[in-house]
């Protein structure tokens, strides 16, 4: 057993990973992106704070030409936002969720196309499998565009999903072993 833990401690870390941010977006999406947010925000501080220490640190003429005194500042601005504006940012993700969508619906389109292509042209199938991901990219695009606040809960869904499943995966690995 223990063998087994070390022999898939990454992958059992990944599956931790997503079973905890999927019921995170599930419970909360809009808190759980605004702490995402606020800590890249303070991963990007920091290394602005990282980057002016380093100018200081460095010598006169290698520092001038590294230009890290602008790249830290720009980073602590950039931070500052993030930790300030999370909420504002947050916002921000549901236009573009729903520019997403349009990209997303203009894909489907051209899969109807193929479908209808592949139907005309009397190939093996008709397209069977164009129109089928057609249909699933036109359903999908119309849940993004109309429902922007269930993406959110299906990538959560789909996080969970994909947790179990490696879960199976790891298990049934063990056990053919």
């Amino acid at each position: 057993m223990k063998a087994f833990f070390q022999k898939n401690l990454i992958n059992l870390i990944l599956c931790l990973g997503e079973l905890i941010v999927g019921i995170l977006l599930l419970v909360n999406p809009e808190g759980f992106t605004q702490a995402i947010v606020m800590a890249l925000g303070a991963a990007v501080a920091v290394l602005g704070v990282l980057n002016v220490i380093r100018y200081f640190r460095t010598k006169p003429v290698q520092a001038a030409m590294e230009r890290r005194l602008a790249y830290g500042l720009g980073q602590l601005a950039l931070g500052a936002f993030f930790l300030t504006q999370s909420g504002w940012l947050v916002n921000l993700f549901g236009v573009l969720t729903r520019l997403y969508g349009v990209a997303v619906l203009v894909l489907a389109l051209f899969r109807i196309q193929q479908f209808v292509d592949a139907r005309r042209l009397k190939l093996p199938r008709g397209g069977m499998f164009s129109g089928v991901t057609a249909l699933f990219t036109l359903a999908y695009a119309a849940m993004i565009l109309f429902l922007p606040e269930t993406t959110w809960i299906f990538i959560g869904v789909m996080l969970l999903l994909e947790a179990l499943m490696d879960i199976l995966i790891l298990v049934f690995e063990r056990k053919a072993l």
